[in-house]
């Protein structure tokens, strides 16, 4: 009869332990389940925020705005630059952007280099993202911002058949594209396109693609003329 009993309270004890773990268990992936959703709702809001149509003139520069303040308080500057002006223009093309103008004003100077007379900012109007930003040591008063007339689609279209024909007659494949525009005197389209590595230790074998690792194209982007294309190769171009 105490055996009895004794294997009874036993049982008792273990049926209790394991529900204690049981209940720690449905606590923890409530807490854990709690996390993640707010992980995910959180996620969604910030890539909501990042994708905002930026229809003024006010949004376009508050964007636009930190970039060239990071770019000016970067550690490795000789000179101290201060914030004048900044300017937003709507672009009205193929896929409409704010071109965002920020001039700068030295302060202090300590090298000999020439100083960045502003930045510049282009981002879509429709998503808010950017596709340009750097800063400017050139700007020729006769440019202007209305002369933006090839968009990036179009010179993708130009500079792609360019690349392809060079890799078909040279057995290479094209794996990435980049394109990038460049608003100084007259503004142009860079178009980089890398080749698939080749495999081979025998490099002399290789032959004129011995170091060629892609394509570039470069295009007026007021005519979407030519300006330049040649390989890019692993030491420059």
């Amino acid at each position: 009869m105490l055996a009895l009993k004794t294997a009874h309270h036993n049982y008792l004890l273990v049926r209790n332990m394991i529900a204690a773990k049981n209940k720690k268990i449905i606590v923890s992936v409530i807490l854990f389940s709690v996390v993640i959703v707010t992980l995910c709702i959180v996620w969604g809001l910030a890539n909501m925020q990042t994708n905002e149509s930026v229809s003024t003139e006010k949004k376009a520069v508050e964007i636009a705005l930190p970039l060239a303040q990071e770019y000016i308080q970067r550690p490795d500057q000789h000179k101290d630059y201060s914030i004048v002006t900044t300017k937003a223009t709507f672009e009205e093309t193929d896929r409409p952007h704010w071109f965002v103008e920020i001039t700068f004003k030295v302060e202090r100077d300590e090298c000999y280099c020439a100083p960045a007379k502003g930045y510049e900012v282009v981002m879509w109007a429709d998503t808010g993202e950017i596709y340009h930003q750097g800063p400017v040591y050139h700007h020729d008063a006769t440019y202007a911002v209305g002369t933006f007339e090839i968009s990036i689609d179009k010179v993708k279209e130009i500079a792609l058949p360019l690349a392809q024909a060079y890799a078909q007659a040279n057995n290479r494949v094209i794996t990435t594209l980049t394109i990038s525009c460049h608003l100084d005197n007259r503004p142009y389209w860079d178009v980089i396109m890398q080749f698939e590595a080749i495999e081979n230790k025998n490099m002399e074998s290789l032959g004129d693609q011995k170091g060629v690792c892609g394509y570039y194209v470069s295009v007026w982007a007021d005519t979407g003329e030519i300006r330049r294309h040649d390989v890019l190769n692993t030491v420059g171009f």
